[in-house]
């Protein structure tokens, strides 16, 4: 056991149960105060580890180890999280059974802290490296990554890294992802329906009101409500989740007599892809994933966005133009960032995978994700960790945790990562 997990533990409990959910922005705090409260955090913990961070202007933080000049080995992080929901069974911070629950544990603010404890464990070693090592610290990764934008025209990015921020061994494709918001007219009979937190979320509650009756709803004077239920999930992997809005969309079909809107209720079932004319294979980069984060009436429309993962097959212009022409409607892009693909043969990805290979005691094959990380932001990064493929964290789900032993081996196969790529 690593001589720094006891205190990691400690750090990670404070850190978890500042929830650094997006709000409105603030002085110093562009993402809104809990995020800033985070950044705020993590930068005492780094200085308790003899460290100089450095702020900027709220929008991230850094600090380095190593010679002031010379190429970068970047460690992208995030502080951000999604919303923490609701039907958790477990507290923000609690650890039981060896775990250490909640939102951020995994995603993203466990690794974070794994990552500033290898460096610490590397400096107390006096490792001197070659390439200076940058631990960077981004506060908008959940909500379109605003923050990297920043960082790179203040302070410019490293050359080379990774982020610890989807899975073992190590991640050489991330797909195209788009969000897209779509204004469909609201039909006669249909008050409000409200849904999701953010587009990268299966939603696990919606809420519908009507004039007219439907299944399981209650009725209230005039109108009748209904609250559905579902089991929240990564967009990048939709179909681990149970979409609230589907139960609701089955409820509604044959309910009203809006062809443009019945076509909507269409695609919140699983054969959305299909529908739109977007279900197509790429032998090296998968299927595509869609995922109806967040729906929202404003009296006259319901706006609703999708959340889309595309292989290299496929590009937003795709996605946007099935979307026009299914449901006759104008389309709002909200987020597009193109596809990462990294050499496999390069010194990165070979690196990388002999630092896992050498720490785990396994060979795994690498992998295609519908995931987006900061490695994107890198003329030349990856996604390193931070979940291994046997175990479920539960990221933007009820429960997320990390395990405490986890914790502990991400800090030491960071510690080799950082330690390889800068010597």
């Amino acid at each position: 056991m690593s001589r720094y997990l006891s205190q990691a533990i400690e750090d990670l409990i404070r850190l978890i149960r500042i929830r650094s959910v997006k709000s409105a922005p603030a002085e110093r705090a562009p993402f809104g105060q809990e995020i800033r409260a985070a950044l705020d955090e993590i930068f005492s913990i780094a200085r308790k580890l003899g460290f100089e961070p450095v702020d900027v202007d709220g929008y991230a933080g850094y600090l380095d180890y190593g010679p002031d000049a010379g190429e970068t080995v970047g460690v992208l992080a995030h502080l951000d999280v999604v919303p923490i929901g609701d039907g958790w069974t477990r507290g923000q911070g609690e650890r039981a059974e060896g775990k250490i629950f909640g939102r951020g544990a995994a995603d993203d603010k466990g690794p974070a802290l794994a990552c500033l404890y290898a460096l610490k464990s590397l400096a107390d070693e006096g490792f001197s490296p070659r390439r200076r090592i940058r631990l960077i610290f981004g506060c908008d990764e959940e909500s379109g990554s605003r923050c990297m934008d920043e960082f790179a025209a203040r302070v410019g990015m490293p050359e080379i890294g990774f982020s610890p921020d989807s899975d073992f061994p190590l991640i050489v494709f991330e797909k195209t992802i788009l969000q897209a918001r779509v204004r469909i007219p609201l039909p006669n009979g249909i008050l409000s329906w409200n849904a999701g937190t953010r587009p990268n979320v299966v939603p696990d509650r919606s809420e519908l009101a009507t004039s007219f009756p439907f299944e399981n709803a209650v009725r209230d004077e005039a109108v009748f409500r209904s609250v559905a239920r579902g089991r929240a999930a990564h967009a990048m992997a939709p179909e681990t989740g149970e979409s609230a809005v589907r139960k609701h969309a089955d409820a509604l079909r044959g309910k009203t007599a809006s062809s443009s809107f019945e076509k909507f209720l269409s695609l919140c079932s699983p054969d959305a892809l299909r529908l739109l004319g977007l279900d197509r294979e790429d032998p090296e980069t998968g299927k595509p994933t869609v995922n109806l984060g967040v729906l929202r009436t404003d009296g006259q429309s319901l706006l609703a966005t999708f959340d889309f993962r595309l292989p290299a097959c496929l590009d937003a212009d795709d996605a946007i133009g099935a979307l026009k022409r299914y449901l006759d409607a104008d389309v709002e892009i909200l987020q597009h960032a193109p596809y990462l693909r990294a050499d496999p043969d390069g010194e990165l990805v070979r690196t990388l995978y002999r630092v896992f290979t050498a720490r785990a005691g396994k060979e795994l094959p690498l992998i295609v994700s519908g995931g987006g990380t900061y490695a994107r932001h890198m003329p030349n990064g990856v996604a390193f960790g931070p979940y291994l493929p046997d175990e479920d964290n539960k990221i933007h789900d009820r429960d997320e945790f990390l395990r405490e032993a986890h914790l502990d081996f991400l800090i030491d196969i960071y510690a080799d990562a950082m330690r390889e790529l800068s010597k």
